[in-house]
């Protein structure tokens, strides 16, 4: 979006609602009625609306793991299988997730195939 360079506001006219309004707003409801509901992020509260006082409102439904991703897809899925219903805010810690994943089964088969490298050399 284009900008001013040097105060940095927005060099368009916006007067209708924000998707992060429309968001926060329609969670927050949700959350009202139905204690059930749960937002997680990782690090990230204000990308969809959640502002201090909106976080503020929804109390311990809103749940920000800061960044340990790996907790957030774990926390998600203890909560998804006790029926609790979730939203998720960004789903970028899902992805780093996954890739740590990958990344430690590569370093422990790396480790395997250096100790058995290792083992055939010394057995000889």
């Amino acid at each position: 979006m284009p900008f001013d360079i040097e105060t940095g506001r927005s060099k368009f006219e916006f007067d209708g609602e924000s998707y992060d309004d429309i968001t926060v707003n329609y969670l927050l409801d949700k959350m009202k009625n139905d204690k059930s509901v749960a937002v997680i992020t990782s690090g990230t509260p204000t990308v969809a609306g959640f502002t201090k006082d909106k976080r503020d409102i929804a109390g311990k439904q809103f749940i920000d793991v800061g960044i340990a991703e790996e907790h957030a897809v774990a926390l998600a899925s203890g909560m998804a299988k006790t029926a609790l219903s979730l939203f998720t805010v960004f789903t970028v810690h899902l992805y780093r997730e996954h890739m740590t994943r990958f990344h430690r089964i590569y370093v422990l088969i790396q480790t395997l195939l250096q100790l058995l490298f290792l083992l055939r050399q010394y057995s000889v």
